[in-house]
């Protein structure tokens, strides 16, 4: 392990990767994490207990059931820009069946409908939907979207689930023994609602997604015999960056935030409304003393964090320079303000 000098001159977080690209080569790569307050009025105040970079990443509840509450921020490299909203639908006139969440986020826009609990009822050879049942605050986790698993047959060869989300509810097998009660998922996409219990809608959400889940695992690569005889313990040669980014569909920006984007969000607050800016802050400076030489690394703004109910929004710069020979290579790494 290297035993660079690190001086941190900003008041930011900043952890180090020591790690190998998808060809095995050694990298470096600095993550720097800056969290901002965001008042009532929509400015942002710098957080004076800024977060740390989490590398080991946070689970809502039992890791084998639950979704991710946050990514571990331990990619080396992300091509994009992943925005996350946590917290949940909240209705500001009292219970009601339903709610429209509309999230925008610089040229980014999500909608999502969220309704209160209800179930498929059977009624003959057929199901039949129950009553809504009114709420006034909704977790927009992946556990409320469509997913889940269909364990009712009594041999786990015939269990099955939806590889989109594995820790939702709501998927089906029309076949399967009834067994009461059938709960639909509460986030669904406006524009496609669930209809019949063999509908397969696409999981909608606003969180991170968990990296075995598709279609984001496809882009991992194809471990097969010829990636164990040829390649490992390197990536598949079909591996694609993309994966690292972990945002929910919809939310991955093509080009990298810069900062000052407008942030605006619909029904998860008392209120109703939530809006500000991003900090218009310059990406930090970061220098690499190697052996070889001094490198100025460029960093991207490539993960955005909003929090609706603790109101604060973290900001994740990164990038990964490629070493000529051994993590020893690097002697200091120097960060500051950009």
């Amino acid at each position: 392990m290297s035993q660079a000098k690190i001086i941190n001159n900003t008041a930011f977080e900043y952890q180090t990767l020591f790690a190998t690209d998808e060809k095995g080569n050694p990298i470096v790569t600095p993550i720097i994490k800056g969290t901002f307050a965001i008042n009532l009025d929509g400015t942002l105040a710098f957080l004076q207990q800024q977060l740390p970079v989490n590398l080991e990443g946070e689970f809502y509840a039992d890791p084998a059931t639950s979704s991710y509450l946050y990514e571990p921020e331990c990619a080396f490299v992300k091509p994009k820009t992943d925005v996350v909203v946590l917290g949940a639908a909240i209705s500001s006139n009292g219970p009601v069946n339903a709610l429209l969440v509309d999230i925008q986020a610089g040229h980014l826009q999500k909608k999502l409908k969220v309704t209160g609990d209800r179930y498929w009822i059977k009624q003959g050879k057929s199901y039949a939907l129950s009553k809504v049942v009114p709420f006034e605050k909704m977790q927009l986790s992946y556990e409320n979207a469509f997913g889940g698993w269909d364990r009712r047959f009594e041999g786990e060869a015939r269990h099955d689930f939806e590889a989109r989300n594995t820790v939702g509810k709501g998927f089906y097998l029309p076949d399967a023994p009834y067994a009461e009660p059938l709960p639909l998922a509460n986030i669904e996409d406006p524009l496609n609602p669930i209809q019949k219990i063999t509908d397969r809608p696409e999981p909608v959400g606003c969180g991170f997604t968990l990296p075995h889940w598709q279609p984001r695992a496809a882009l991992a690569g194809t471990y097969d015999d010829d990636w164990i005889e040829k390649h490992s313990p390197m990536l598949p040669v079909d591996f694609k960056r993309e994966y690292f980014n972990a945002a929910s569909n919809g939310l991955i920006a093509d080009e990298f935030f810069q900062g000052n984007e407008r942030i605006s969000i619909t029904n998860m607050t008392p209120d109703g409304h939530f809006n500000f800016y991003l900090p218009r802050v310059n990406p930090p400076v970061c220098m690499i003393e190697l052996k070889s030489g001094l490198v100025e690394l460029n960093l991207n703004l490539d993960t955005i964090i909003i929090n609706t109910e603790q109101r604060w929004v973290s900001l994740l710069w990164r990038n990964y320079q490629l070493l000529d020979g051994s993590y020893h290579d690097v002697e200091e790494i120097s960060i500051s303000y950009g």
